[in-house]
């Protein structure tokens, strides 16, 4: 527990920049309050919400406030994946195959880092 009001949910941390985000995705919290996709307002976060992006600039570090956008819902998600079952396809899939690789990559370094306490390169 933590008195904290803003906890942190990402903290990506690499040699030329970072990426901090605070709070669970909005679409949970509105789940649970009995909204729905489609709803008007429906996954869309407060801009107090917003991550924070720092990169080197000439050697030192700018951090920016990165605007949140207008996201697909979890809907949007399974009718892309119906309309790849059903037409196949590339171009249908929701999410490639080597982009969930990807991910799976990353999480994996992750566990390992935390597990041994040290940086793992991709």
């Amino acid at each position: 527990m933590c008195v904290e009001t803003q906890q942190l949910r990402f903290w990506v941390r690499g040699t030329k920049g970072s990426f901090r985000k605070c709070h669970l995705d909005v679409q949970e919290s509105q789940l649970k309050a009995g909204k729905k996709p489609g709803d008007e307002g429906f996954g869309i976060e407060d801009e107090s919400m917003s991550g924070q992006l720092t990169v080197l600039k000439d050697g030192k570090p700018v951090t920016r406030t990165l605007p949140n956008i207008k996201p697909k819902t979890y809907a949007a998600l399974y009718s892309g994946f119906a309309e790849a079952i059903e037409n196949g396809g590339e171009a249908a899939v929701p999410v490639k195959a080597s982009e969930a690789r990807d991910v799976l990559r990353i999480i994996e370094a992750a566990k390992e880092s935390a597990k041994n306490r040290k940086t793992v390169s991709l």
